[in-house]
């Protein structure tokens, strides 16, 4: 069975040992899908699309904070005496992830409204361009994902 928004009972099948390895499989699936894709539709480039300094800014806070994100839920996971870290990280991470797309679709909004203020409408040549504010709030959202995931893994070692 797959929790894809109820991380309650998802918690209880993993403390339980009624996670299925099926189900563990489709969790992993859809990490491997959607984190991806997201990522490409993030980045849409045309052909000669050159990276500005707060779009790779945003790109090198988001890898820091992946790295950290993973090492935090793993000692809360007991560290080398924890036990099904990848289990619980995959599952847990996408039931997480599926709560938190409405919250990034809004701050997203918000961000390019203000952006948009502050920095005038995009139409120079019609790309979207990350602005400091958009790289400031993906780091916030993405840090309190992490932070997230890292806590429900806690939640049932």
């Amino acid at each position: 069975m797959m929790y894809l928004w109820n991380i309650r009972a998802l918690k209880e099948a993993i403390r339980s040992g009624a996670l299925t390895e099926r189900a563990q499989f489709m969790y992993l699936l859809m990490w491997i899908v959607f984190f991806p894709l997201l990522g490409q539709i993030a980045f849409v480039s045309s052909a000669g699309w050159v990276w500005t300094l707060p779009e790779i800014a945003s790109l090198g806070v988001a890898w820091a904070i992946f790295l950290i994100g993973i090492c935090a839920a793993y000692i809360f996971n007991g560290g080398r005496e924890g036990s099904g870290f990848a289990d619980k990280f995959m599952s847990i991470g996408f039931v997480v992830f599926v709560r938190f797309v409405p919250i990034a679709i809004i701050a997203m909004i918000i961000s390019a409204v203000i952006s948009v203020g502050v920095y005038g409408p995009f139409v120079e040549d019609a790309d979207f361009r990350m602005t400091w504010i958009d790289a400031v709030v993906m780091s916030v959202i993405y840090g309190w994902y992490m932070w997230r995931v890292a806590v429900h893994v806690r939640d049932v070692r």
